[in-house]
């Protein structure tokens, strides 16, 4: 009896018609045709060594100046803490 289960379930279900497929032209579709991926260069704004992820508050402020100066300056928002850091620790 359990085996006559079995095969039941075993044979599975009848799936639904698909859906009619929409037309599209040429040229639409040409928007979506894959190139060739260009090599990617290094990143400028990343560190050779890794370093220790740290949580840092700052004032809204301050945080909005240097998330701007470092975009003009092209220049990681680490980076720039790291270099004020390291200075401030120096005697």
């Amino acid at each position: 009896m359990m085996a006559d289960k079995g095969k039941k379930l075993a044979s599975g279900f009848a799936l639904p018609k698909a859906p009619p497929r929409t037309p599209v032209k040429d040229q639409a579709a040409a928007k979506f045709v894959r190139s060739e991926r260009k090599p990617g260069r290094a990143s400028r704004l990343r560190r050779e060594i890794a370093g220790e992820r740290l949580a840092i508050y700052l004032p809204p402020d301050v945080a909005e100046e240097l998330r701007v100066r470092c975009a003009r300056e092209r220049r990681s928002i680490s980076d720039a803490v790291t270099e004020a850091v390291s200075k401030w620790l120096k005697p």
